[in-house]
């Protein structure tokens, strides 16, 4: 399938378009993860879409409406969050908007499952990989704020999804040198090289990694005379455990309900065992 063919899938506005289809070379994107771990794709995103989303995260964030710690794992049913943590490998605001849900944004949602399908061709997965209910493997839109002055997140490799390769798609919503003095995304590309992704990006641009290379987000320093830090967005993909395994699953259920379905599960088991009806579908 070609980028232009998501239009067909995810259909949208063709004069007001989340993507630039035309601007993603799937084999150029390939070429340049095989040979230095990522690519940048220029003027992927309409700036129209970048300030709009950009405005409404700052406000958000501004407002501290952040209900607990940021949230990386992910279970089946769990509802969206704005989360904030700052400790030894991070400092940042975080919010997980999942498909299930109705959107805390709906054009950060929109523009999220648009760079998931271009993600999964560079991966050779079907557009919508990841967003079948009840599949292994999920996506969730990430967005993520480091205020200036103390922002940061420490250097570290990704978890992977198991036998398919981890690239990430990101779109920065603030700029090195426009709105932060200095700090932000850096890597180690194939060669071992630091590379200073940020200082790399300008609006509407967007790059695809490898998640497996060591990456930091380096403390974010203010511009003067401006108080926004760092705001970027991108589609994770996750791996659901199993929920008798999921710390923080079942952390959110009650014994009760726990117990409960325990018990409706074996019911159903010795039901059918003796040759009788199931009580569960």
């Amino acid at each position: 399938m070609n980028p232009a063919d998501i239009a067909s899938i995810l259909p949208e506005d063709a004069a007001h378009p989340y993507v630039r289809y035309e601007r993603f070379d799937v084999a150029d994107v390939k070429r340049q993860i095989d040979e230095k771990g990522y690519a940048i794709v220029r003027d992927l995103v309409p700036v129209k879409w970048i300030d709009l989303i950009k405005h409404f995260w700052l406000e958000t964030f501004a407002n501290d409406s952040a209900k607990g710690r940021v949230v990386w794992s992910v279970y089946y049913g769990q509802k969206n969050n704005i989360g904030f943590s700052s400790d030894s490998f991070q400092h940042l605001y975080r919010a997980i908007d999942i498909p299930w849900n109705e959107p805390i944004h709906k054009e950060t949602r929109e523009l999220s499952l648009r760079l998931s399908a271009l993600r999964n061709l560079v991966i050779d997965q079907d557009p919508l990989f990841g967003l079948r209910a009840f599949d292994k493997i999920g996506m969730i839109s990430s967005t993520s704020y480091y205020p200036p002055g103390q922002g940061r997140m420490e250097a570290h490799t990704d978890g992977g999804t198991g036998k398919v390769m981890l690239v990430h798609i990101l779109v920065p919503l603030t700029f090195k040198g426009a709105d932060y003095a200095d700090g932000g995304l850096v890597m180690w590309d194939r060669q071992g090289k630091l590379v200073d992704v940020d200082g790399q990006l300008r609006p509407g641009d967007a790059v695809i990694y490898d998640g497996s290379l060591k990456h930091e987000v380096l403390p974010i320093v203010a511009k003067e005379g401006k108080h926004t830090g760092r705001l970027q967005m991108f589609p994770i993909p996750v791996v659901f455990r199993p929920i008798d395994k999921d710390v923080r699953g079942l952390g959110a259920i009650s014994i009760s309900q726990y117990l409960y379905a325990k018990y409706a599960v074996a019911k159903n088991a010795l039901l059918i065992a003796l040759g009788r009806k199931g009580t569960l579908r």
